[in-house]
């Protein structure tokens, strides 16, 4: 599974030393670790304050390898002259796996579609046909539905 790292920078005092010492080998040292930038960019921010110029996502193949990165001598003594000449948070997440489909899916949310464009409706319903049958009118939902479906597969299982 896919691991993440977010940078948030808030404040940078000397951009060419930024960029001449840290920012170009540390692209290349992401690089020989497998990871790529995903965002880097220009931003805008729609709700919220968000202080500082950059924020910065690279991806890795999976968690392990990240820390490999980071932990690793080279990258170490790259934090270094980052934090000479800028400040920031920066964090590590773990990835969705790709075609999660959660067994609490149920009535009017099993027609959601997943990530990869396929419907989730058929493993879902091959899920819930391993599980006993059960009454999926037997209360209301928040939403003030009865949860009852209105597909007509549902209506047969019955």
């Amino acid at each position: 599974m896919a691991a993440y790292v977010i940078y948030h920078q808030t404040e940078l005092t000397d951009p060419e030393v930024y960029q001449r010492d840290y920012l170009v080998p540390a692209r290349a040292s992401i690089a020989r670790f497998g990871g790529k930038q995903l965002v880097g960019g220009a931003f805008e921010v729609m709700e919220g304050d968000w202080p500082g110029p950059r924020i910065v996502v690279h991806e890795f193949p999976d968690m392990d390898t990240l820390k490999a990165w980071y932990n690793s001598d080279e990258f170490q003594q790259l934090i270094a002259i980052r934090q000479s000449v800028s400040t920031g948070s920066l964090i590590i997440a773990d990835g969705f796996r790709r075609n999660f489909v959660s067994a609490a899916v149920s009535g009017p949310y099993r027609r959601w579609v997943g990530r990869d464009g396929r419907h989730w409706k058929s493993g879902v319903q091959r899920l819930l046909s391993r599980q006993q049958p059960r009454s999926w009118t037997t209360r209301a939902h928040a939403t003030g539905s009865t949860g009852e479906s209105a597909d007509p597969a549902d209506q047969e299982r019955r």
